[in-house]
């Protein structure tokens, strides 16, 4: 599989914003996690490098979709500080993740090589899972009712909604 195709860069110029600042160990961490990745017996899946929201952390993310429904399935991120990164199972646009183990959560200190490697073998882990299509949809269209249904309706989530797509 081609190293560039696994977390490309985003040019932000193309949107009018400010290019990115990214420092010596993201490029660092960035180059292993895509020397990783390139050798990943996976099928591909899209994937990118930036930062959150607040700019606090290096983000890398991955999304597996299903084209036919037009569904993103699950999103996955780490969130790397130089030292340390913090991954698991996006739960929003901000990619705050699930801090829970159920969720792949997990916490890891060390090198930039020693973490870029963790990252990749755990990202590898969850693209070689097989997919559960009924929880994957169900979770999905539940994010989307979530995001849309204001807080405080008193109707039971989800009813009325018959395909969200």
């Amino acid at each position: 599989m081609d190293v560039n195709s696994w977390f490309e860069v985003e040019d932000p110029e193309e949107y009018g914003e400010e290019p990115w600042d990214f420092d010596e160990a993201e490029l660092a961490f960035l180059a292993a996690l895509r020397a990783r990745a390139a050798d990943w017996q996976v099928p591909w899946a899209p994937s990118q490098v930036g930062r959150p929201e607040d700019e606090s952390s290096f983000l890398v993310h991955i999304s597996l979709l299903d084209e036919a429904r037009r569904l993103v399935l699950a999103e996955w991120a780490v969130h790397f500080y130089g030292t340390h990164v913090l991954a698991g199972k996006v739960c929003d646009q901000l990619f705050n993740l699930h801090e829970s183990p159920e969720h792949g959560f997990f916490r890891a200190s060390g090198t930039v090589e020693e973490l870029a490697e963790r990252c990749a073998d755990w990202f590898e882990s969850l693209l070689s899972r097989p997919v559960d299509d009924d929880e994957a949809v169900r979770d999905e269209l539940t994010r989307r009712v979530d995001r849309y249904v204001p807080v405080g309706i008193d109707e039971p989530r989800g009813r009325g909604y018959h395909r969200l797509a």
